[in-house]
This record gives C-alpha cells, structure tokens and sequence, in this order.
C-alpha cells in the first residue's frame, strides 16, 4: 500500500464515521489526513479543498459553525488561487456552506 492509498483510505473512514454520526472520531480522521496531503502533496491541491470541505461539514454537523466558516472560506481561497473559483468543485464547496447555513 502506498502513502497515497494509506491517506485515501484513512479519509473513507472518516467518510463512514461522519455517516454514522461520529462526529468526533470523524474529525480526528480528516484533520489527520489533511495534515498528511499537506505533507504529501503541498499546501495548495485539490484533495486538500476536498478535505477542508468534510472536515468543515463535521465542524457544521457537531454545531460549530464559526469554525465551520472557517474551513469553507480557506477551500474557497485555495480554488481561487488554483485559477479554479468558477469550477464545479468551488461551487460543491458554496452547497456544502449554504447547506451548513440552513441547518443554522
């Protein structure tokens, strides 16, 4: 296995514990795995967007949605330093915001 398959699949558990409604446990997987792309892949990369964007729907789901906002502008930003702020992906990014403003 490589570190790259190590950090998708570390993701996909956080992805099974948010459905599950493990928030915590959840959170400590994304903020590992984006530590890990950090790492691996640089500060500035779509997977981490990715990462930010679930970490930020945990932060959302548990009710902390100063922190939540947080993590929805920093995806935003690096869309928008990718070249990349009209990109499908960017507007996935302002679903899962809105999304996050109407649970509020």
């Amino acid at each position: 296995m490589t570190f790259s398959e190590a950090v998708h699949l570390l993701s996909q558990t956080g992805n099974a514990l948010w459905a599950r409604g493990q928030y915590q446990q959840a959170e400590a997987c994304y903020k590992r795995v984006l530590n890990l792309q950090k790492t691996l892949l640089g500060s500035v990369h779509p997977d981490i967007v990715l990462s930010l964007t679930l970490l930020a729907n945990v932060y959302g789901d548990q009710g902390n949605y100063q922190q939540a906002d947080i993590l929805y502008q920093q995806a935003l930003d690096l869309y928008e330093q990718m070249g990349r702020k009209t990109h499908l992906d960017a507007a996935r990014v302002l679903n899962a915001w809105a999304e996050c403003y109407r649970e509020r």
